[in-house]
C-alpha cells in the first residue's frame, strides 16, 4: 500500500516496553510521517516519543489492538488496508494532546474502580478472548462486599471550580469512547477545543445508590448528585496514594497529579474534524453548574 503510493518505508518492530519512545526520539526527525500499527498502548508510546521531538512529525495509526478507543474516536478504519489507504490520502489534522505530570496521553487518564484492568490483563488473554478478557478481569478485582475499597479519597480542582470526597471513578479524557462504549463519555467532546472532559462518580453508600449510578451510566444521564462533569484545560488532583491508568497503561501510584491540555499540538492523519460538532451537542456552562 505505502510503496505503491511512492513512500519509502522503514519498518521497525518494537522489542520491549518503551522501545517506541526511544526509537522515535532518535529517528523521528529523519522521516516525513510516523505510522504505528497496534493498539492504544503503542499509540501512547508514540505520543511520548513525538513529545521528545516537539511533535514535529505527523502521526498515522493502523489499529489492530484489543480495544482501539483512540482510533475509534478519530474515525480511523479498523480494516488494515482501509486504514493504510486513509493515511496515504488524508492530510494531517491538528488535534489537542494532554499531559499527565510529565507524560503525554492520547485519550484518557483515570483512576478508581476497575481502571487497573487494562494493564493487569495479560496479552495472552487479550489475544485469546478479546474484550471479554477485560470483563472477566474486572469481575475479579471489584470488591462487591465493601464498596469503600473500590473508592479513592481525592480533591480535584480545575479552571472554574473544585470537588472533594470519596469517588468510585474519575476520568479525564478527550475521547468519544472508553472501553469501546460511549456510556462514560460526556456529549460534545471535541478534539481541537483545548479542553478535557472530567467525569467524577461519587461513592455509593448502599445498593440502591449503586443502582442509581448504574442507571445513570446506562442512560448517559449524569444529572444526579453522584456525578460531577466538567470541562477544563487543566485539572489538579490530590489524593491518597492511587493507581492511575493512562491509555490503558499503568500511570503510577501517585498522591498528586497535574493534567494539562496542549491545544492543536499533535498532527494526526485522520478524516477531517467537521463531523464532531455535527454529531455531538455542545456542552454549556449551565450544564457544568447543574452537575456540581
Amino acid at each position: 500500500m505505502f510503496s505503491e503510493n511512492d513512500y519509502q518505508v522503514t519498518v521497525y518492530p518494537t522489542k520491549a516496553p518503551l522501545d517506541a519512545i526511544q526509537y522515535i526520539e532518535k529517528n523521528g526527525t529523519q522521516v516525513d510521517e510516523i505510522v504505528v500499527c497496534g493498539g492504544d498502548g503503542i499509540l501512547h508510546e508514540a505520543l511520548n516519543g513525538l513529545g521528545k521531538i516537539d511533535f514535529q512529525v505527523p502521526l498515522g495509526c493502523i489499529p489492530c489492538g484489543t480495544v482501539n478507543d483512540f482510533a475509534n474516536s478519530h474515525e480511523i478504519p479498523f480494516d488494515l488496508m482501509a486504514a493504510g489507504k486513509m493515511i496515504c490520502e488524508q492530510q494531517p489534522v491538528s488535534v489537542d494532546v494532554a499531559k499527565f505530570n510529565d507524560e503525554y496521553f492520547s485519550y484518557i487518564a483515570a483512576c478508581g474502580i476497575s481502571t487497573q484492568v487494562p494493564y493487569t490483563t495479560s496479552q495472552t488473554d487479550k489475544k485469546m478472548f478479546g474484550p471479554l478478557a477485560y470483563i472477566v478481569k474486572g469481575l475479579n478485582v471489584v470488591d462487591f462486599t465493601h464498596w469503600e475499597n473500590n473508592c479513592v479519597t481525592m480533591n480535584v480542582s480545575w479552571e472554574k471550580g473544585s470537588a472533594e470526597g470519596d469517588f468510585l471513578f474519575a476520568s479525564f479524557s478527550n475521547t468519544l469512547y472508553i472501553g469501546s462504549v460511549d456510556s462514560l463519555v460526556m456529549d460534545g467532546a471535541r478534539f481541537n477545543d483545548g479542553l478535557l472532559e472530567g467525569l467524577l462518580i461519587r461513592r455509593p453508600m448502599n445498593l440502591l445508590e449503586l443502582h442509581q449510578i448504574a442507571q445513570g451510566i446506562l442512560k448517559k444521564d449524569f444529572s444526579s448528585d453522584f456525578f460531577v462533569q466538567v470541562r477544563s484545560p487543566w485539572f489538579e488532583i490530590e489524593s491518597e496514594p492511587t493507581d492511575w491508568t493512562l491509555d490503558g497503561e499503568f500511570g503510577g501510584n501517585l498522591e498528586y497529579v497535574k493534567i494539562q491540555t496542549y491545544p492543536n499540538k499533535l498532527k494526526l492523519i485522520r478524516p477531517p474534524l467537521q463531523k464532531e460538532s455535527e454529531k455531538n451537542p455542545t456542552f454549556t456552562q449551565n450544564d457544568e453548574m447543574k452537575s456540581l
